[in-house]
């Protein structure tokens, strides 16, 4: 804040002088909100047929906005945090689009289920697809190349089912996810584990761990949630919806490639795995429900859940353990962890479209005004 004091002359030799206070409120910069920011703040926002990207210089008070090509339904920046590529959905499949945000970002393949870059190398990327031409999709890995800014096939790793979709990857191998089966009965009810007289709709979500020549190398029913970069994937059990659906006859998940006497036994509720799908120690009996969300923090060490209706963040250990609790008082809906693992950026939800980052180590609010619609991918520097 700054004050300005001016001496108004007197009107008559007896009157005595008065003193005007004006004060001129100066906006504060990126870095006064967030401390220690070097570069700055891009976000990636989605709103109605239009996307958006928000870039905030540290030392700047005013964010500059760029439009996108298309709609980012999903959105991640690469391992350098120049270039974005999101996936703009169509029904059931999406179109691939990448390039520098500062420029238009063409599609750059069609037919898309699924994509992400690779966490460590920049401008590498891979992705699921069925080309309209084509009878069966395949899992491709690629370059963006920084000159002419098009997508490069380098390889054609595997061939996947249709309903695939790759959901994460690293020198760890590939994770392909199926969620949707294309098919209501794929959505069943199962009691829920307090209390067996009460139901939840779940839909079976099926994941697979690929190894980096695209050999198959396990199968469990679960649904995915995050990965560090190291391969530690957090997942959601649905196994009990599983075993509902296989309970009526495998034929069904025979014909669309799923061999049920292959699919390896989870816990229930989230669970850590390793590449191989295999049970790393932490496991909560937290069943996976629509208002939660769940992200694990890049040194992989700690869980966090976010309660979307009332804005509750609750931090876990590998024990289960909660470890930290902070109340937002308000409805929220995760956006990501920043790359450097310090804030968990959330959006609220209750009309302002704020973003707010979230301490989750040691509980401090920050919220940042910066809120164009729905918050699909965020990078801090």
């Amino acid at each position: 804040t700054t004050t300005t004091t001016t001496t108004i002359p007197a009107l008559g030799e007896d009157a005595s002088s008065t003193t005007a206070t004006p004060t001129t409120t100066v906006p504060p910069t990126l870095e006064d909100l967030l401390p220690g920011t070097d570069f700055g703040l891009t976000a990636v926002f989605r709103d109605g047929r239009f996307g958006t990207v928000a870039h905030w210089e540290a030392k700047s008070t005013i964010p500059t906005f760029l439009p996108l090509t298309a709609r980012p339904d999903l959105a991640a920046f690469d391992a350098s945090a120049h270039w974005l590529a999101y996936l703009s959905f169509f029904r059931t499949d999406a179109s691939l689009h990448l390039g520098l945000p500062a420029t238009s970002q063409p599609a750059q393949f069609i037919g898309v289920s699924g994509t992400a870059w690779h966490p460590n190398d920049p401008l590498r990327i891979a992705w699921t697809a069925q080309l309209p031409t084509a009878d069966t999709a395949y899992l491709y890995e690629g370059l963006a190349d920084p000159s002419t800014q098009e997508l490069v096939v380098t390889r054609q790793v595997a061939e996947v089912f249709p309903t695939e979709a790759l959901v994460a990857w690293g020198e760890w191998g590939f994770l392909l996810e199926r969620r949707a089966f294309l098919d209501p009965a794929y959505s069943v009810s199962v009691p829920l584990n307090q209390d067996p007289s009460s139901f939840r709709l779940v839909e079976v979500a099926l994941v697979t761990s690929l190894d980096l020549e695209g050999q198959r190398i396990a199968t469990a029913p679960a649904a995915f949630l995050d990965a560090t970069d190291e391969g530690v994937l957090l997942l959601a059990s649905t196994v009990e919806a599983y075993e509902e659906v296989i309970s009526g006859g495998e034929e069904d998940l025979t014909t669309r490639g799923v061999d049920p006497a292959a699919v390896m036994p989870v816990p229930s509720g989230i669970f850590l795995a390793d590449p191989n799908l295999g049970l790393v120690d932490f496991t909560t009996s937290s069943p996976l429900l629509p208002e939660r969300t769940h992200r694990l923090t890049t040194d992989g060490q700690h869980v966090i859940e976010v309660h979307q209706d009332s804005g509750t963040i609750t931090t876990y250990d590998l024990t289960g353990r909660g470890v930290q609790i902070v109340s937002l008082g308000r409805p929220a809906d995760i956006v990501g962890l920043t790359p450097d693992g310090q804030f968990l950026v959330v959006q609220d939800t209750t009309g302002t479209d704020d973003l707010i980052f979230v301490d989750w180590q040691f509980g401090r609010i920050i919220p940042v005004p910066l809120g164009v619609g729905v918050a699909v991918a965020i990078d801090l520097r």
